[in-house]
């Protein structure tokens, strides 16, 4: 993850659970559910979502949608590292821990996962050092990106037995999800 500190670029190793703790038995993950942040609009995200912009660099993530009483799992691969907003905390220890933002389902993403969007940001070095800037606690170029989920990136889609080793499910033939930019 990158985040910005002390007015630098800082790449840091996070927790990918918000919901995180110091404790005497070390580091602890929360009750709460905060792998993902989708209401944004909720008190718990608003400190974060005004000072705590993160940005996650990949070239791949996984999608799964219920089909009948299947679960069929995506892997989805761009050819090129793509960027998703992300909400963390830097903790007393010097841990940080954190939640991908995710917004309302794209339509393309539709026949893989309908339930939320991975929030895919600009690859611009002038909106990156936007988004991860303390200094600005909001900004309408920010707020434009949260509200309209755009797939930024060309995507290769395949149906997976498992993300873990990504072998392909023959019968699935492959598609491409191309990027809403042109």
């Amino acid at each position: 993850m990158i985040i910005e500190e002390n007015q630098q670029l800082k790449q840091v190793q996070a927790t990918w659970w918000y919901d995180c703790f110091d404790s005497p038995n070390g580091f602890m993950v929360g009750r709460n559910t905060t792998f993902n942040a989708r209401s944004l609009e909720k008190p718990y995200w608003q400190t974060a979502l005004q000072y705590g912009r993160a940005v996650v660099t990949a070239t791949g993530l996984g999608e799964s949608r219920l089909v009948g009483k299947t679960k069929h799992q995506y892997y989805m691969h761009s050819s090129a590292p793509f960027v998703l907003g992300a909400l963390y905390q830097k903790h007393p220890s010097g841990q940080y821990s954190c939640a991908v933002i995710t917004r309302d389902s794209h339509p393309k993403m539709a026949p893989y996962h309908d339930k939320a969007f991975p929030c895919f940001l600009p690859t611009d070095p002038a909106f990156i050092k936007l988004w991860l800037s303390k200094s600005i606690r909001s900004h309408p170029q920010i707020d434009a990106v949260l509200a309209r989920p755009t797939l930024y990136p060309s995507l290769s889609v395949q149906r997976v037995k498992t993300y873990k080793d990504k072998v392909a499910v023959k019968s699935f033939q492959k598609v491409l999800l191309s990027s809403d930019i042109e």
